[in-house]
């Protein structure tokens, strides 16, 4: 799928704009990836789309969040109202906003602007049994397939995952571990602000987890059930979906990036068509990057999640294709044109 003539065709082009080579860097190298992803070095511009799907957790009543789960359904109504983050950013620049109820352990039917694919109100404590059934991950991922092609049809070329889930950085970080096969401790972080000991919790949780539960790490339903979390698997569908659309996806944070690793599992070669969005502040985020020698676009220190760290990548990504579209050539300059 990834065009290799088209990536160095455009490399080429960038050689012919009207200045010094190879003197917007990385931007060059990042718009020949699009084209290569696209298939064409003739795209109009860019037309960024952000679906949030939002999920609870079983494993949050281990008391490995600051803050309940209540405030997953509370958040959808910002996220349709316009007041939280990802909304803001996504009016900046005109991108499209789907928010999707796949697991809140709430009625959210009163919310408008919410889509209703649950499957179930939220995960099992994966401390007491696996997440979730087999069912419903095929179920999940196929929610996150369906929000591909949603995004075909309203002529989204450049296709964003975020999430809602309190408690979901330690599913994530289960995940990671698991699939990296890195200790707990490099992974955890402090998700929405843990002191020390709930930070010692959380590191607790993931490791009994990564013992009691038996997942196939080669097996991405297996990972899934035994580990995961509806909105993962949703966002594990939504990647596989899209590269199988050529439309090219902007990773987000830990969730985000769990979720990455789950979807390659499914579609091969997904890294060639994705752009890491951003390196966050949790420690699973830092660790996947590195482990798979991934360049973020942008180092903010972040850890909000929703798609907000990868939206502004996107915003960047938007910049650079119009110039590579729109710049003027050096032999336009020298002619005076």
């Amino acid at each position: 799928m990834w065009n290799e003539r088209l990536y160095h065709d455009a490399l080429l082009t960038w050689e012919g704009k009207a200045k010094p080579k190879r003197a917007l860097g990385r931007l060059e190298e990042l718009t020949a990836n699009l084209a290569a992803v696209w298939g064409s070095i003739d795209v109009q511009e860019v037309r960024p789309g952000v679906v949030v799907f939002a999920a609870d957790h079983g494993v949050a009543e281990e008391g490995i969040s600051a803050y309940p789960k209540e405030v997953t359904a509370l958040m959808l109504k910002a996220f349709t109202s316009g007041g939280a983050c990802i909304s803001v950013f996504c009016r900046s620049i005109g991108a499209k906003l789907w928010v999707s109820d796949v697991g809140v352990d709430a009625d959210t039917v009163g919310i408008p602007g919410v889509s209703q694919d649950k499957i179930r109100k939220g995960s099992v404590n994966f401390l007491k049994g696996p997440a979730l059934g087999e069912n419903e991950v095929q179920r999940a991922l196929e929610v996150g397939e369906r929000y591909a092609g949603l995004l075909a049809q309203a002529g989204v070329n450049l296709g964003i995952g975020g999430e809602m889930g309190i408690g979901n950085t330690t599913p994530s970080a289960a995940i990671i571990a698991l699939l990296l096969g890195l200790a707990p401790e490099c992974v955890v972080g402090r998700g929405s602000g843990l002191d020390p000991e709930g930070y010692e919790k959380k590191v607790g949780v993931v490791t009994r987890a990564l013992n009691e539960r038996g997942p196939d790490p080669k097996d991405p339903v297996s990972v899934l059930s035994e580990l995961g979390g509806l909105e993962i698997a949703a966002l594990a569908g939504f990647y596989a979906g899209l590269k199988k659309r050529r439309i090219p996806a902007v990773l987000d944070g830990v969730i985000s990036l769990a979720a990455f690793l789950v979807a390659r599992l499914i579609e091969p070669e997904l890294d060639k068509c994705v752009f890491f969005g951003h390196v966050g502040r949790e420690a699973g985020s830092k660790a996947v990057l590195e482990r798979l020698c991934a360049r973020p676009i942008l180092s903010l220190d972040m850890a909000l999640g929703e798609g907000t760290g990868a939206i502004l990548a996107a915003s960047l990504l938007m910049h650079a294709w119009r110039a590579f579209r729109e710049m003027a050539t050096l032999k336009d300059v020298l002619r005076g044109g």
